[in-house]
């Protein structure tokens, strides 16, 4: 697989960023968002620590969970 490039990576960064932002302003662990995202909650952890990066459903899955919609969440990131 072919490395990311710098402006991918800190996109990406950003938004795994504002997720974890988004679950710790409601309290919520990383089982609690998947739970309620119907998501498999390694997933959240895996990405939190870097090891992957969200798929676009399932951030579709986590801003339904959070209440608000992909574009909210590419602008609380700044993107």
């Amino acid at each position: 697989m072919k490395p990311l490039d710098p402006k991918t990576k800190k996109i990406l960064s950003k938004v795994t960023s504002t997720v974890f932002i988004l679950r710790a302003e409601r309290e919520w662990s990383q089982r609690t968002l998947a739970i309620k995202a119907n998501i498999n909650y390694t997933t959240i952890a895996k990405t939190e620590i870097g090891y992957q990066c969200y798929s676009l459903p399932s951030l579709l899955a986590i801003t339904r969970a959070f209440g608000i919609t992909l574009a909210h969440l590419f602008e609380r990131a700044e993107l």
